[in-house]
């Protein structure tokens, strides 16, 4: 590493953006941890180190501040955008998305989130597991605001790596 030490390398900037719905029942703590510590989709990343510089959300259903999202994220000077996996979690989610909630006890829901959330707390399961089966949030961003961030991203700023997904699910 030519008289450069691994402490003094400039890491790469990076931001998230995340599910507005989600943010009511959620704190960000699997993202979080997968950013600081490289797991999940910030493994590909450890060599050259992560400074997480900025957090949003999508603005809401449905996708009310999409195509302002890149121009805000590009002025903190990022190099990587992760989608959040609450975003992006279609794969993830497939079983969930195909079974109607409505017609889901509230404990079942539970038991379902806990799968996709491995560590959330009872309270934060139980508030979820009631809000996805009362409609509040779906299981899937509805408008696939997600899609139209990155591509956004990708078309205005193609220097910006957009990675789908935060932690390591499988997406």
């Amino acid at each position: 590493m030519s008289g450069e030490d691994a402490g003094d390398r400039k890491k790469l900037r990076a931001g998230i953006m995340r599910c507005d719905l989600m943010q009511e029942i959620c704190p960000m703590t699997d993202c979080m941890d997968s950013v600081h510590n490289y797991k999940g989709m910030a493994t590909q990343f450890s060599e050259q180190g992560l400074e997480l510089v900025a957090v949003t959300t999508c603005g809401g259903c449905p996708g009310k501040r999409a195509e302002n999202i890149a121009d805000t994220m590009v002025i903190h000077e990022l190099d990587v955008f992760f989608l959040s996996t609450c975003l992006t979690r279609e794969k993830m989610m497939k079983e969930f998305m195909e079974i109607d909630l409505k017609k889901v006890s509230v404990d079942e829901a539970k038991e379902m989130i806990k799968c996709v959330a491995p560590g959330v707390d009872e309270k934060s399961a139980h508030d979820a597991a009631c809000a996805f089966c009362t409609g509040k949030i779906p299981p899937v961003c509805p408008q696939q605001t997600w899609k139209k961030v990155r591509e956004d991203i990708n078309k205005k700023y193609p220097d910006i790596k957009v990675i789908e997904g935060t932690h390591g699910h499988e997406l």
